[in-house]
């Protein structure tokens, strides 16, 4: 991939007015979903908490993008917005900022934060999945703990970002507080426009994602294209995960903004990953189930999706 250091820059640029556009259309739509809950019956819920799910999964990619400060150029402005994305899903951005940044530093290697890729050894194992989301918000929350009480990581380096961690953990623990009071005193609003689709987003939708970024990845593993998975999936998905699934793009060139990285993709030829590419999250899990024993007599698993696996 070559590209001149004008277009590079390019890419690079932050789009406020777009990205402002997008948090707003993302977010109103939030809304509106929920006093569509509210109003309706069951069977029109259900697709509204679908959809209100995938939003909030879009809320933790606009604590990423923030992290990068891909949404707008006010480092001030990409501040404010991770952290009401962040609050919104108990996810605190002031952990996340270094935490992420140190896992693009030492992108599966030895010291990344997030640990060793990934990689089922058995059908078995599967539904361990779920808890995937429950583990990555509960760890974040924990890194804040300690670091308010003087045991920060190794990854928060500088006082600043340990200042940003235990206050985002703060925010967080503050928005529990008033979940726990809504749950007291009406918990089926709560249920409706918030509790639901966050369930759904934290043990289903969320590890049905994450899990593609590094999936099966050998520890060490330096290029982009051999340690990091891109999923095509749809356009509907794609806005409401700020193309975040072009994750490869995202790994090799992390200062382009997410309205940038499907250009970027087509430009590191995204279709010649082979294996390391799917065309949806269920094509990528399916894929994985197919290549994965009931159980594990062989020690070691799959990294390979069956090679029949169609792209789009």
């Amino acid at each position: 991939m070559e590209l001149t250091d004008a277009r590079r820059q390019q890419l690079s640029t932050p789009r406020t007015w777009a990205s402002a556009a997008h948090l707003a259309a993302s977010w109103s739509l939030y809304v509106l979903l929920a006093l569509l809950a509210l109003r309706t019956p069951l069977f029109i819920r259900i697709p509204a908490w679908l959809a209100m799910g995938w939003l909030l999964l879009g809320n933790g990619a606009i604590v990423h993008e923030a992290t990068h400060r891909h949404l707008f150029r006010s480092a001030a402005a990409n501040r404010v917005a991770g952290a009401v994305a962040g609050v919104a899903v108990l996810l605190p951005w002031g952990v996340y900022w270094p935490y992420h940044l140190s896992h693009h530093r030492y992108t599966v290697a030895i010291e990344d934060p997030e640990g060793p890729p990934l990689q089922f050894r058995s059908r078995v194992e599967y539904p361990l999945l779920a808890l995937g989301g429950v583990a990555f918000l509960v760890r974040l929350l924990g890194f804040g703990i300690a670091t308010a009480v003087g045991r920060p990581p190794a990854w928060l380096r500088s006082t600043a970002q340990r200042r940003a961690a235990v206050t985002d953990t703060v925010l967080c623990f503050a928005a529990i507080a008033v979940v726990v009071r809504l749950a007291l005193s009406n918990f089926a609003t709560l249920c409706t426009v918030w509790l639901i689709p966050w369930l759904f987003a934290l043990l289903i939708v969320v590890p049905l994602v994450l899990v593609t970024e590094h999936y099966g990845a050998s520890v060490g593993t330096v290029e982009a294209a051999d340690n990091t998975r891109t999923v095509v999936s749809n356009g509907v998905v794609r806005w409401m995960y700020w193309n975040n699934n072009f994750h490869t793009a995202h790994h090799q060139l992390p200062t382009v903004v997410f309205q940038s990285l499907p250009e970027l993709d087509r430009l590191i030829g995204g279709e010649r990953l082979g294996p390391w590419i799917s065309p949806g999250y269920l094509a990528f899990h399916h894929g994985v189930w197919r290549s994965l024993p009931w159980l594990d007599r062989s020690g070691t698993g799959s990294t390979e999706l069956p090679r029949d696996t169609p792209l789009s």
